[in-house]
């Protein structure tokens, strides 16, 4: 059986292997001098804008840092940096649930409209090519006008 040959990092450095993006599977694995802050590496790597946007999971060897330690910590020669950048959640989870759903019941009603209006007996006589134009409307109309009812109805937060 063929051995696997280890990856080999000079001791005088620290290995940073990272996962820099919350939705990908792209992996980092780079040696940064030692001395340099958590928060200095995670900037470097992640970059400042993904780091205010979402969560970053780093471990020192196997220990967990929490953020607020990032400009602190300062890992030594021959230690292992691991990052993982990790979606978060955005403000009131129980307003944010409730706008998903109505979200989804507007894309269902909008199938559902199109075929009642069109099927109105008042309004058979709209017609081009066969084709209904009441309905048509309706169910076009729904999927814009509903999305603006819940925006109304349910205002995101402001950042």
């Amino acid at each position: 059986m063929e051995s696997v040959p280890e990856t080999t990092h000079p001791a005088d450095g620290v290995r940073v292997v990272a996962c820099p993006r919350p939705f990908g599977v792209e992996r980092v694995d780079v040696e940064m001098a030692a001395g340099r802050t958590i928060g200095e590496m995670v900037e470097e790597i992640v970059g400042r804008g993904m780091m205010e946007r979402a969560g970053v999971h780093v471990f020192v060897g196997d220990i967990p840092v929490p953020p607020e330690y990032f400009p602190r910590v300062r890992p030594k020669a021959g230690q292992t940096v691991t990052m993982r950048v990790v979606a978060r959640g955005g403000g009131d989870s129980e307003k944010n649930t409730l706008r998903t759903v109505l979200t989804i019941a507007v894309i269902a009603a909008s199938f559902a409209v199109g075929g009642y209006v069109a099927g109105l007996e008042a309004l058979k006589g709209f017609t081009i090519g066969g084709v209904n134009i009441a309905g048509a409307f309706a169910s076009g109309l729904t999927p814009i006008c509903g999305p603006m009812l819940v925006n109304t109805s349910i205002p995101s937060g402001v950042p």
